[in-house]
């Protein structure tokens, strides 16, 4: 900290830290516990949720494919839309994992 540079994920958690200690986390309420976890699995998911659709269609098919080849050829066959297909199934049960993980 004296006077070096910190990196972006460093000054953040120095500034998170600064703000919120582990005695605040165990004093706020069970219902901010939850829905903190809630928020965050749903971000979380709906987030990754392309990567997901496309480590599970390289697994699928029958003879490796390349990364880059294959998350092309899904968004011009079926568009951008089809990385998020299912994730409403996703964001059903993820928040309810992800809040009772946090509590």
């Amino acid at each position: 900290l004296h006077g070096r540079r910190l990196s972006q994920h460093a000054k953040f958690c120095c500034l998170l830290g600064s703000h919120l200690s582990m005695a605040d986390a165990s004093n706020a309420s069970v219902a901010v516990q939850l829905l903190s976890g809630a928020v965050a699995g749903a971000f979380t998911e709906s987030l990754l949720h392309p990567l997901d659709t496309l480590s599970t269609r390289l697994k699928v098919v029958d003879a490796p494919q390349a990364l880059v080849r294959t998350a092309r050829r899904i968004a011009v066959q079926e568009g951008l839309g089809a990385y998020w297909r299912g994730v409403s199934v996703t964001l059903a049960l993820a928040p309810v994992s992800s809040a009772a993980y946090f509590v």
